[in-house]
């Protein structure tokens, strides 16, 4: 069973590092060869703006790899509103995230009572926004479809009327 085991994409976690006091990081022991995206953390820098992710590819052991600066600019905001397809009002303790494309990056903030919520810090790009209410789900999507899933955005400025409706888990 295990002989006929595929992988595919790179198999390796997300790796987290903090940065000096001068702002420079180092990641040790990197495996090679990969591509690997290096970035900002939305939730520890939302507030102070983004960063787009800066592709690195390690080809061989043992080698150093400089992204050279990865500068914190201006971050987008995102709101809008969770609506039950239903008409029934989202229960409290209900949230939403954000995951970004490519980069493994999420915020997740709760929704207020009125289904409406705010991301901050958004680098310009492809995101997938998703809700985690009790009893409901996105739309049934087919990859087969030539649309995006329900929940993607492209973030190019602040966007204030995003609207996200969920179905009822039958």
């Amino acid at each position: 069973m295990g002989a006929e085991l595929k992988l595919y994409g790179d198999p390796y976690e997300e790796m987290r590092i903090g940065t000096q006091s001068d702002g420079t990081f180092i990641f040790t022991n990197v495996p090679a060869p990969v591509e690997w995206y290096v970035y900002g953390k939305m939730e520890s820098i939302a507030r102070r703006g983004a960063t787009l992710p800066m592709e690195c590819v390690t080809k061989t052991d043992g080698e150093d790899a400089n992204v050279g600066d990865i500068r914190i600019g201006r971050g987008h905001r995102l709101s809008g509103k969770v609506v039950l397809s239903d008409g029934i009002s989202i229960a409290d303790g209900m949230r939403v995230s954000i995951r970004a494309d490519p980069a493994f990056d999420t915020q997740t903030v709760p929704l207020r009572p009125d289904g409406t919520f705010e991301f901050m810090g958004l680098a310009p790009g492809k995101y997938q926004v998703f809700a985690s209410v009790r009893g409901y789900r996105a739309p049934q999507w087919d990859y087969r479809m030539k649309t995006d899933p329900p929940g993607t955005v492209y973030v190019e400025h602040d966007i204030n009327d995003f609207l996200l409706t969920l179905d009822p888990v039958k």
